[in-house]
């Protein structure tokens, strides 16, 4: 008696044809770091691949996708063992890893909205104005605190007693 995974195969190559690539979806059961398991319906396809080609390099673009949500999936052979995520419902995380701390694309450097930083924070800019910032109040504090005497009538805290 056939497996139904060869039952499965002989009847979708009698619907599309033995070389269209074939679509499923489903939902997915667990996440085995650069693969999953996707079930649909009654059947459970392992090692699905969440990224092209698994082969353990450090650059990558890995997205994976949340325990319980849906991908799609294409299956390039037609019989369900070399099948990879190409669409997702919900993603837990995306890792983008280049091989350099900063080369992300060919130029070096991540750019969004055209380059505008529009609601994105630099981290660097920001704390280079709060550390100045900091050393005006600092110096404001010196003048008041000890560079400063007051007398009566110069506006200060003498003309309160």
């Amino acid at each position: 008696m056939p497996s139904p995974y060869t039952e499965i195969r002989n009847k979708i190559r009698a619907m599309v044809g033995q070389k269209t690539p074939l679509l499923l979806t489903g939902k997915v059961e667990s996440v085995e770091g650069e693969t999953c398991t996707v079930s649909i319906g009654d059947l459970k396809l392992t090692g699905v691949r969440l990224r092209s080609v698994v082969n353990g390099e450090a650059s990558k673009l890995l997205v994976t996708p949340k325990q319980g949500s849906y991908v799609t999936l294409i299956d390039l052979s037609g019989e369900l063992r070399e099948t990879e995520v190409i669409g997702y419902s919900e993603i837990e995380t995306i890792d983008i890893e280049t091989g350099s701390d900063i080369n992300i694309n060919c130029n070096g450097t991540v750019t969004f909205n055209g380059g505008q930083h529009e609601g994105i924070v630099i981290a660097k800019n920001v704390t280079e104005k709060l550390n100045l910032l900091e050393k005006e109040i600092n110096n404001l504090k010196d003048v008041f605190t000890k560079q400063w005497t007051p007398v009566v009538y110069d506006g200060g805290a003498s003309c309160f007693k």
